[in-house]
């Protein structure tokens, strides 16, 4: 097995850390039977499995099976969302033509589009919002907010309305939205009032691209931001970005998703690598502060 080093460097006083690398990897792409390469996004569902949205349809992850899903329906359509709705049991999957809400368990359908109030745009993003309805981001900078029980949905105007690639939603009163060239921004729910981050030319602890395609609370809350020129943490206290930087530029890439699973790793979705598996088990974190010290990581391509 081939190894590619990354160097995972981090805050400490406001300083970067160096960082080791080590622990095991996997990885999924066609050849283990994905629909496609090009991954865009990733959901678990309340069984445990792992789906994987693609440019080429849905597929379920069992054990070292990629199960096709959906294929009468979702064949051949641009996939660009997935969200693991638990309160109502349904996978939420989104497109460039509108939402399907699956019940994996029942096997029912329930799709919506413009007719049902949806805006007319490609949704980028669907996430779980705190008060259990789901928050569905639109490429055009729309942002909606959807009651999953009636599926129902209402307009949220933001103070940055950027046009909008995905969004997070940290469960203590703050959305988190990436965009496609304005970098991300951090919104007061209450208020609606928000913060805009952007690459700064020549700041280590800026954020490393403005096309920000994923972001992700893990279970230590590190958040954890996917661009267009690799990956980063970010410190909500401090403002500032650490950058997950590789040894090899090739990890430099398009990061589309991020999940966690039970073990504790990190599943990568890229649009060149397929998926990514990052064993950071043996991070050393200081909980109070969130900063990484003499961490390591280890990614297989």
């Amino acid at each position: 097995m081939k190894w590619i080093v990354i160097i995972a460097c981090a805050l400490w006083s406001l300083k970067p850390v160096a960082a080791q690398v080590t622990g095991p990897t996997k990885h999924i792409s066609s050849a283990n039977g994905l629909s496609n390469d090009f991954v865009t996004s990733l959901a678990i569902d309340g069984q445990g499995y792992v789906w994987v949205a693609t440019e080429s349809g849905v597929n379920r992850i069992a054990g070292n099976t990629c199960q096709p899903m959906m294929t009468d329906l979702m064949a051949g359509q641009l996939i660009t969302a997935l969200c693991w709705h638990q309160p109502s049991g349904n996978m939420m999957i989104g497109t460039e033509r509108g939402l399907t809400a699956y019940h994996p368990e029942s096997g029912l359908v329930h799709h919506l589009d413009t007719d049902d109030g949806l805006v007319k745009s490609s949704i980028n993003d669907m996430v779980l919002s705190d008060d259990g309805g789901l928050w569905v981001v639109y490429g055009n900078g729309a942002l909606q907010h959807m009651n999953c029980t009636t599926f129902t949905v209402s307009n949220v105007e933001i103070s940055h309305p950027y046009p909008n690639r995905c969004a997070m939603d940290d469960g203590h009163g703050h959305l988190y939205i990436g965009h496609s060239k304005h970098g991300m921004t951090v919104m007061n729910i209450d208020n609606g009032l928000s913060t805009n981050y952007v690459y700064q030319a020549g700041d280590d602890h800026s954020l490393p691209g403005n096309n920000v395609r994923c972001i992700y609370q893990d279970r230590n809350r590190r958040i954890w931001v996917g661009t267009d020129t690799g990956l980063a943490i970010f410190s909500p206290e401090t403002g500032t970005f650490t950058k997950v930087t590789s040894v090899a530029d090739s990890y430099d890439d398009n990061v589309y998703d991020i999940r966690q699973m039970g073990d504790g790793t990190l599943w990568v979705a890229t649009d060149i690598g397929g998926v990514k598996i990052i064993d950071h088990s043996s991070l050393n974190i200081d909980h109070s502060s969130l900063n990484i010290e003499h961490s390591s990581l280890n990614i297989d391509h």
